[in-house]
């Protein structure tokens, strides 16, 4: 089962959340806040998620950021790294025409987006 950390206002985590979604995968979703102070996430009266800052968190992604997924024993972090995993491995036709000039023009908008917006 894939497990997938993450806050839920975290644009970040929004994009694996709707990959995961068109994908149709079922996974299991553990709040973790970014690097937003000791408590973690407190956004809008929202209570913290925390996580982050343990070391079992930590020693599968150093960062201490979010998004991390764990396919299987797989770990990765970077949202744009977990969305092209996904769609590479579980639906490379239907995110990527299964077309490798499809999935780079995709790639060069994520970047694009981390870059820029």
């Amino acid at each position: 089962m894939l497990r997938l950390w993450g806050r839920p206002t975290s644009t970040r985590t929004l994009k694996v959340l709707w990959t995961l979604s068109e994908i149709g995968l079922e996974f299991d979703f553990i709040l973790a806040s970014a690097t937003m102070g000791a408590n973690g996430s407190v956004y809008r009266g929202h209570r913290p998620h925390g996580v982050v800052g343990e070391p079992a968190y930590r020693a599968i992604n150093p960062n201490g950021t979010v998004p991390t997924l764990d396919d299987d024993g797989f770990i990765l972090w970077e949202s744009n790294a977990i969305v092209r995993y996904l769609a590479t491995a579980y639906a490379p036709t239907l995110l990527y025409a299964d077309d490798l000039q499809v999935f780079a023009r995709a790639a060069q908008w994520m970047d694009w987006d981390n870059n820029h917006l």
